[in-house]
């Protein structure tokens, strides 16, 4: 409620949706709470945002790397944003990543952290986020390391458009590029209107006449195209031009996968346990009030502040005491917060008797003895 802001009747209504969507996802209440929170932090509206905490746990819960509700969050916020996609979208981004990792020699952990390092960039070059999933498939299929092939897709991004890891441009470098691939490769870069085109559609073009070029112009080509350092990651996308292809495929079509994978989570030990601990936590959302938590509190902090001033017996009989007339009414809250109001007042009753009776002294018994 510190970033929603709430009613406590608007609260308690959200509790319950949070925790019919943790049992319909098979995680609990409290998951569905905490990523709603992550997303509201985020900017988005608490209706928005317990949307796609549902996305971000089906999320987590097909994937085999993501192990925290915060870090599922976090991606799909990045990935959204890198994209500009809508809160409606959240869930085919799960349903891509799924359907290519299923289908493709790439975990779904590896294509997350792909898109959320460079989704960004790529989509700043007009590269669609299927195109960007098929460019990270195709360089890990050869490199296993995505974090190597984020940082080369990056670099490659930026010379094409004549910009150093930097961030700033580099002196000639863009018309020379130009130059290049139009002689070397017959490959336009930029459109007819002047525009630097995608970075998926112009190395979608070197694939394709890759084969023809020699060696030298091949080394020529994409050196310059890529850096030295980076240039086995542009390699490896036209060597697997293939996998680019298929995950493209695999992501455009991939509508309901990461649901279907859900229901095989469902059935699993874990989503059956998930789905019980969800239930205890409900039932104690629903049995224990704050109000009574909070009389408890105030109970157990006055006999803190007397117990040292009235003994340990005399405070263990009034807490007795307090908790037989505590149990013995139905109202839990109501009478824990009075009660703890009211051990707390005769607490502080107990603490000034000392000042009292020293009062009383000087203003009573002292004159009559005097007298």
């Amino acid at each position: 409620n510190k970033v929603a802001d709430l009613s406590s009747s608007q609260l308690d209504k959200f509790i319950d949706r949070a925790f019919e969507a943790g049992e319909a996802l098979g995680r609990t209440g409290t998951e569905v709470i905490q990523a709603t929170a992550i997303f509201k932090q985020a900017g988005y509206s608490v209706e928005e945002s317990l949307n796609l905490s549902k996305s971000a746990l089906v999320m987590k819960n097909v994937s085999e790397n993501i192990e925290s509700t915060a870090a599922a969050a976090s991606d799909l916020i990045a990935v959204m944003k890198g994209f500009d996609l809508a809160v409606a979208d959240s869930m085919s981004i799960v349903d891509m990543i799924n359907n290519v990792s299923n289908n493709l020699p790439i975990s779904f952990g590896a294509i997350d952290e792909g898109l959320t390092r460079i989704s960004g960039t790529l989509a700043q070059t007009g590269t669609s986020i299927q195109e960007t999933i098929g460019l990270i498939t195709g360089g890990f299929a050869s490199l296993r390391n995505v974090e190597k092939v984020s940082s080369g897709l990056i670099q490659i991004s930026q010379r094409l458009r004549g910009i150093g890891t930097d961030g700033e441009a580099i002196d000639g470098l863009a018309p020379k590029l130009q130059s290049m691939f139009k002689e070397i490769a017959g490959i336009d870069i930029s459109d007819t209107n002047g525009e630097l085109r995608s970075t998926f559609d112009i190395l979608s073009d070197l694939a394709k006449v890759s084969d023809d070029l020699n060696s030298k112009e091949r080394q020529l080509l994409f050196q310059a195209a890529s850096g030295t350092r980076q240039v086995t990651v542009l390699n490896s996308i036209v060597q697997n031009w293939d996998d680019v292809s298929k995950a493209i495929d695999k992501a455009t079509n991939s509508t309901g996968s990461a649901m279907k994978e859900n229901e095989k989570f469902l059935d699993s030990i874990q989503g059956k346990t998930n789905r019980l601990a969800s239930s205890f936590q409900m039932l104690a959302s629903n049995t224990i009030e704050s109000g009574a938590i909070k009389g408890l509190i105030d109970f157990a902090n006055a006999l803190v502040q007397v117990s040292d001033k009235i003994g340990p017996l005399q405070t263990a009989l009034l807490a007795i005491t307090g908790f037989t007339t505590l149990f013995s009414n139905g109202k839990l809250a109501g009478t824990v917060a009075s009660l703890g109001k009211s051990f707390l007042n005769m607490g502080k009753t107990f603490l000034m008797l000392p000042k009292t009776i020293k009062q009383s002294n000087e203003n009573f018994i002292a004159p009559m003895q005097a007298g």
